[in-house]
């Protein structure tokens, strides 16, 4: 395969001393020599945290994953990627999508392997009952307004699945940027029938969830 390699260091000295690039370097050439990959380019995020979802270089990654660029990514450990189960989530649904793999070498993961088929299937087990544990809280919440005869207004509009992708990516870290990009990526639709912006995004989020869901 045509592999893009990631890697990434979250502290100042680390870059510095390059101890962490070149350790997960190492790693990836050798195993991309070993099974006979192609590591076509290596991208790097330096002094940033995992939990941040707005990285250059991840993100160049992923532009080129969804135009073709490469069959997959690497990385030498998971927690380079993302230190978040629903961002990791949210990746895997990506990849299935848009026919790449995810290769985590010190998880001895791929979803090009009956293991990682196996993983995938467990955390879109697990993002189901996530959206409709959301679903729910929604549903009682609109009911309790009904009961107590208070107008809902435009709620309607955005659509239950939309609300509950906005509410998993902002649970996972993920910025207003970062969640109209996710959201465009899986088709998710908008109240208008265009694309998400982050303005968009966020208008839904504050109007929908956090007025008709919080007591």
């Amino acid at each position: 395969m045509k592999l893009l390699s990631y890697a990434r260091v979250s502290r100042d000295r680390q870059v510095v001393s390059g101890l962490g690039l070149e350790s997960q370097r190492s790693l990836i050439k050798a195993y991309a020599e070993t099974h006979g990959h192609e590591i076509i380019r290596y991208e790097v995020d330096e002094a940033v945290s995992g939990a941040k979802h707005e990285r250059p270089a991840l993100n160049r990654v992923l532009a080129d994953l969804r135009e073709g660029v490469a069959d997959g990514l690497i990385v030498a450990k998971l927690d380079r990627l993302t230190r978040s189960l629903l961002h990791f989530a949210e990746l895997m649904e990506v990849s299935r999508r848009q026919s790449w793999t995810i290769i985590a070498l010190d998880m001895n993961f791929s979803t090009a392997d009956p293991s990682g088929e196996l993983l995938a299937s467990m955390l879109a087990i697990f993002g189901q009952w996530e959206r409709r544990r959301i679903s729910t809280r929604i549903r009682e919440a609109l009911a309790v307004k009904r009961s107590r005869g208070e107008r809902l207004g435009a709620v309607r509009k955005v659509t239950d699945e939309a609300l509950r992708e906005i509410h998993l990516l902002r649970s996972a870290g993920g910025s207003w940027r970062s969640v109209a990009r996710a959201l465009n990526e899986l088709e998710t639709a908008t109240p208008g029938g265009g694309r998400w912006h982050p303005a968009t995004a966020q208008k839904a989020y504050v109007r929908h969830w956090r007025q008709e869901v919080q007591p």
